[in-house]
């Protein structure tokens, strides 16, 4: 990473629970979200002394216009423990927790929002 190219504050990535718990015929899709995953890390480290945290959300399947119908494939028959799809104002809410003066001690860390699909 270059220096004084970021600015202090914080990093966050979005991937989503496949990565975690599999799916066929998506090596590539899953490869590359662990990818960032490792560079959550390496970047958390990387910039910690900065003041600058990195974190990644994971959501599960979310209630949007492209869950509206049947699931994709890779999501067919998958139970939740929540019995009902994550909405988009909870995946915010986290990401602008992680984003607040409140999580600056937080870096590095994965955090998983998939009602009950994946424990990590």
């Amino acid at each position: 990473m270059a220096a004084g190219r970021i600015p202090r504050g914080f990093d966050h990535h979005l991937w989503w629970t496949s990565a975690h718990v599999g799916a066929a015929e998506r090596a590539n899709v899953i490869a590359s979200k662990m990818g960032v995953i490792g560079l959550t890390r390496a970047l958390a480290v990387e910039l910690a002394g900065r003041g600058i945290t990195a974190n990644c959300v994971v959501p599960g399947q979310i209630e949007t216009q492209r869950a509206a119908g049947s699931p994709p494939p890779h999501l067919q028959g998958a139970s939740v423990s929540a019995a009902r799809l994550g909405r988009p104002d909870e995946v915010a809410s986290t990401v602008g927790f992680l984003a607040g003066p409140q999580a600056r001690y937080i870096t590095g860390q994965t955090f998983h929002l998939n009602g009950g699909r994946y424990f990590g």
